[in-house]
């Protein structure tokens, strides 16, 4: 199975409810979300809160 058809049943199964298929994309893609962030706001704090918030948001 390849990464993208990992990520697209990963997602599928979050849309299910499944909190676990959540957590696995937060924590595959969590570094490298902050990593994009903190080429913008340049305080690696502030770069995690935003991460987290897309996070929460995209879970909502």
């Amino acid at each position: 199975m390849s990464a993208d058809a990992s990520d697209l049943s990963l997602v599928r199964r979050v849309q299910r409810g499944d909190k676990g298929a959540f957590d696995a994309l937060v924590l595959k893609y969590q570094h490298k979300l902050v990593k994009l962030v903190m080429r913008y706001v340049r305080n690696p704090a502030e770069a995690e809160d935003i991460a987290q918030e897309a996070f929460i948001k995209a879970y909502r």
